[in-house]
């Protein structure tokens, strides 16, 4: 059995509008689950999604060794 989830594991990181959770080619250090709000994904400058689902997992390109993420992450208003 494997275990998913211990505490000391993950914690908790409230964003304000603008503030960046990852930057495009930066390698990502962790997977993110959306708690509330709205993510805007950015790649090459352009607007490319948004994200606004609780519990949606983002920056799972960090499952993968060595992965830098293809988008950037940042917090946005409704």
């Amino acid at each position: 059995r494997r275990v998913l989830f211990r505490s000391g594991l993950c914690s908790f990181r409230r964003l304000q509008c603008g503030d960046v959770l990852i930057n495009e080619g930066d390698q990502v250090q962790g997977l993110y689950v959306l708690a509330g709000g709205m993510i805007l994904a950015k790649e090459g400058g352009e607007n490319v999604a948004e994200h606004a689902v609780m519990g949606e997992l983002l920056g799972v390109s960090a499952l993968h060794p060595q992965a830098a993420c293809s988008m950037s992450l940042a917090a946005r208003p409704w």
